[in-house]
């Protein structure tokens, strides 16, 4: 895959939980049945952050990013 993964966030947010989908797209023969259990990716992202980054188990970099966040 050549497009960045971006895991969207609602305001007030602070844990997420999803699939590494690089992960998904080309897994690795010996874990082919625990494909979805290999990608998954679970972090958190600080209340005021609106942005923020990590990695899955195998490298792929994935962005966090906040949406719906009220203006103060």
């Amino acid at each position: 895959m050549s497009e960045r993964q971006v895991i969207w966030v609602r305001a007030g947010v602070t844990t997420f939980t999803c699939l590494c989908e690089e992960c998904l797209a080309e897994p690795e023969p010996k874990v082919e049945t625990l494909a979805y259990r290999a990608a998954k990716v679970a972090g958190r992202l600080r209340a005021e952050a609106d942005v923020g980054f990590t990695r899955c188990h195998r490298g792929h970099p994935i962005s966090i990013r906040r949406v719906g966040r009220t203006a103060a």
